[in-house]
């Protein structure tokens, strides 16, 4: 088997024993050859994990069993298995009547963004990193905010919602005459007067939003972009792979479910940062590894992928990060090609064996 070797299997595997999991996904396609779950599917069994996909559909809470896809003799097949008693489940997608007979490698409710900010800043430790960001629900404070941070630009984000959806940039010309402001949604831009925009708002405050800053990250094109940093919990550590996101220049949102698209990490720092990438790329890698451990201890339930939005901004002495979010449920849109990404499913195996001997076993 390719990228695998004995010496990872005895580091990975409990003892020799095969174990059951089911990854647990909001839609299944039989024929799905992607890399997301094929890959994986493909090298579960080299580190003995018997491991399938299913729908909720699929579970009988009578028999207690799933008709499970397996991936077997390079096509994917049906075949009726007991509920196992770990499920790997997708974002955002479980069960109660599941949940009481599993163990979920998912089942924390997402923090709001501005949560996370207040614990990250009281707690200090990655204090020098975080964007300044304030808690509005209503347009002063919002016109207010140009002042507050002493800026021209904003950034507008719901505090609950994920993949860039709601969030606008706002940004303020001041004149002789009167201030104009212009919000960018997506890629579209719109001018207001300060009514014109306080009657814009009005119609979009349908929920609650914070506001930051606008944080120059820019590739030397002109594209917005930010870097992914995704972990996955490796027994007691995390493993980590990167990858750089851009999205279109008339925009300023990089988040690939909006429109933008992923770039090799070498690749990015070398063609953005010169010589300064290796440096950069180690300094992401040790980010990856020692953040959620102090992130975890903002949950009491055990966490076990985590995926931080990171920019980076040059100054006088090289460059400094800033992080745009932490999310505690990244999606499962991800190329899982090249060296990282086997390094995290890998990284997902050693955590499903680590579950089953530390959890599963012992209750």
């Amino acid at each position: 088997m390719q990228n695998v070797n004995k010496k990872e299997r005895d580091e990975i595997m409990d003892e020799n024993k095969m174990i059951t999991v089911g990854r647990l996904r909001n839609m299944v396609t039989p024929d799905d050859k992607g890399k997301t779950c094929s890959t994986m599917l493909y090298m579960a069994r080299a580190f003995d994990i018997d491991l399938f996909l299913f729908e909720l559909k699929d579970v009988n809470y009578t028999s207690k069993t799933i008709n499970g896809h397996f991936f077997e003799s390079g096509k994917m097949i049906r075949r009726v298995v007991p509920i196992p008693p770990l499920i790997d489940n997708e974002t955002g997608v479980y069960d109660d009547r599941l949940l009481k007979q599993c163990f979920f490698t998912r089942r924390l409710k997402r923090p709001s963004k501005y949560s996370t900010y207040k614990y990250l800043y009281e707690n200090e430790v990655y204090r020098e990193i975080l964007i300044p960001t304030a808690y509005v629900n209503s347009v002063n404070e919002v016109i207010d905010s140009f002042d507050r941070f002493d800026t021209n630009n904003i950034v507008l984000k719901p505090d609950t919602d994920a993949e860039g959806r709601g969030v606008f940039q706002a940004s303020k010309q001041a004149s002789k005459q009167a201030s104009k402001y212009i919000i960018t949604s997506g890629t579209e831009k719109r001018e207001y007067t300060e009514v014109e925009l306080c009657e814009h708002l009005n119609g979009v405050f349908s929920k609650n939003y914070i506001v930051q800053p606008m944080i120059h990250s820019r590739t030397k094109n002109g594209n917005p972009y930010d870097i992914r940093v995704r972990s996955a919990k490796y027994g007691t550590g995390y493993a980590t792979m990167l990858y750089a996101r851009t999205g279109n220049p008339a925009g300023f949102v990089s988040n690939v479910s909006t429109g933008g698209y992923a770039v090799p990490i070498e690749l990015f720092l070398k063609q953005e940062f010169g010589d300064k990438w290796r440096n950069l790329l180690n300094d992401l890698l040790r980010f990856g590894r020692q953040f959620p451990l102090h992130y975890q201890k903002f949950f009491d339930d055990l966490l076990f992928e985590i995926a931080m939005d990171v920019g980076i901004s040059k100054t006088e002495d090289g460059y400094k990060f800033h992080l745009f979010e932490a999310n505690s449920f990244p999606s499962n849109r991800i190329d899982w090609g090249g060296a990282r990404g086997i390094d995290l499913i890998k990284a997902y195996f050693r955590y499903f064996h680590y579950v089953y001997k530390n959890y599963i076993n012992k209750q």
